[in-house]
């Protein structure tokens, strides 16, 4: 016969008892770079729409201001990334693997084994030129839901690949 009993919420584990490890500590010049280069397209898009304006001279404060705006945006994202790359991590269990990211707007992300359809490992571009690797790992119940680790080492992220595998065939018999 089918249970599910109430849990009272006090006697739950807490949450924040799980060990988050840190990703390799090159991934932040991915993150730097990228950020980096995200700011300076918005700034040149910005000085390509005063050269095409009508009367450039009469704009000129308005894109100057605008222009330290972004200018003092990317050294403030460029001080912050350091804390968020910090609070970044990933926690592997028994049963589930577990990514967190984001500072102001952080997110936990589990997915349990039974769940996994599919593990990938990729590298992009710049991934490729450090040594680093992503983790993908696609979630069998939604097609579209998939959780992605970057910036692991190589013999990192291959151990985490063969350690869920090898957990997705010990399950199928549950």
């Amino acid at each position: 016969m089918f249970k599910n009993l109430q849990l009272a919420t006090a006697t739950l584990p807490d949450a924040d008892a799980l060990v988050y490890e840190p990703l390799d500590s090159r991934y932040i010049r991915i993150m730097r770079i990228g950020s980096a280069l995200l700011w300076i397209v918005i700034l040149a898009a910005v000085w390509v729409i005063y050269l095409i304006a009508d009367e450039p001279k009469a704009w000129l404060p308005v894109f100057l201001a605008l222009s330290a705006a972004l200018l003092l945006g990317l050294i403030g994202n460029q001080s912050i990334l350091h804390r968020a790359f910090q609070y970044r991590g990933i926690a592997v269990r028994e049963h589930d693997v577990t990514y967190r990211s984001g500072l102001f707007m952080s997110r936990e992300t589990s997915v349990p084994y039974r769940r996994v359809q599919q593990v990938v490992l990729s590298q992009n571009w710049p991934e490729k030129r450090i040594g680093l690797y992503s983790i993908k790992i696609q979630n069998a119940a939604d097609a579209s839901a998939h959780l992605r680790i970057s910036g692991l080492g190589q013999e990192r992220a291959e151990r985490i690949k063969a350690f869920i595998l090898s957990h997705i065939v010990h399950d199928e018999g549950l």
